[in-house]
C-alpha cells in the first residue's frame, strides 16, 4: 500500500527472492540439520520434491506460479537437490510474481477504499489457491 502496486510488487519480490536465496544457501551448507530447525524430516520428504528428478525445474516452477502450494517447505527442500542457485533465483523471483501482484493489488485497493477491486483480487487469489491445492494434491498422488 505504501509504495503502490508497481514498487510494492518489486520490493516484495526482491525481499522474498533474497530470503529464498539465504534459505537455499543455508540448506546447502548445513543440510537437513538446518531444515529440521523449522520442519520435520517427514514434512520435507512428503513434499515430493526430493523424489523427483526428471523435470524438477519445471515442476517446482509450476508449484511456485500456483498460489496455495506449500512454498515454505519447497524453499527448504530445494536446497537439498542439485538445482543451481541461478535457476532457483529465477524460479522464486518469477514464479511468485502472480501471487505477489494480486496481493499487492488487493492491499492497495483496500487502502484506497476500492472495495470492489479488493474483493475481485481476493476471489482470484482464493480460486487460484484452491485450483493450485487440487493440482498439487494430484501431483503428490501421482508421485506416490
Amino acid at each position: 500500500y505504501s509504495f503502490g502496486v508497481l514498487w510494492g510488487t518489486v520490493i516484495c519480490d526482491i525481499g522474498m527472492t533474497v530470503g529464498s536465496m539465504i534459505v537455499f544457501l543455508l540448506v546447502r551448507k548445513f543440510g537437513m540439520d538446518f531444515i529440521e530447525l523449522f520442519f520435520s524430516k517427514e514434512k520435507v520428504e512428503s513434499s515430493g520434491i526430493l523424489k523427483t528428478t526428471d523435470g524438477l525445474t519445471r515442476v517446482i516452477f509450476m508449484l511456485y506460479v500456483i498460489p496455495g502450494t506449500p512454498k515454505d517447505v519447497l524453499s527448504y527442500a530445494v536446497g537439498l537437490t542439485d538445482m543451481k542457485l541461478t535457476t532457483w533465483l529465477f524460479i522464486t523471483s518469477v514464479g511468485r510474481l502472480p501471487a505477489i501482484l494480486l496481493s499487492v493489488i488487493g492491499g492497495s485497493s483496500l487502502g484506497d477504499r476500492r472495495y470492489g477491486i479488493f474483493i475481485i483480487s481476493m476471489i482470484v487469489i482464493l480460486a487460484a489457491g484452491a485450483a493450485g491445492g487440487l493440482l498439487y494434491g494430484r501431483w503428490r498422488k501421482k508421485q506416490n
